[in-house]
């Protein structure tokens, strides 16, 4: 989670992202497929990060685990939701440019 300052998202050398609101995430779908992290977060300027150590919850009784578990999990979801959302507008936008520069003028 993003407390403050501004970091960059890349993928194979390609921006695609800049957070700089606090509350911000990354790295969530490290924790929610349990595999290696997909990009790379670089810190833009000082940056102040709150990282949340999912081998945590193997330490939590039933109930507890259960609470935390939902608590991040709605979180990442209405993220992710947001996420694809603008993913999907930007892929429109690349086609819709796409056709018009298949038609000869944009």
């Amino acid at each position: 989670f993003l407390l403050s300052g501004k970091v960059v998202v890349e993928k194979d050398g390609v921006e695609l992202a800049e957070l700089g609101n606090p509350g911000d995430v990354f790295g969530e779908m490290a924790v929610i497929q349990s595999r290696p992290r997909s990009a790379t977060v670089r810190a833009f300027n000082q940056t102040l990060c709150l990282m949340v150590d999912s081998s945590y919850m193997d330490m939590l009784d039933k109930t507890d685990k259960s609470t935390f578990m939902y608590v991040i999990f709605r979180i990442f979801s209405m993220l992710l939701a947001n996420r694809l959302r603008e993913t999907t507008d930007a892929l429109i936008a690349a086609k819709r440019e796409i056709d018009a520069l298949k038609k000869g003028g944009l």
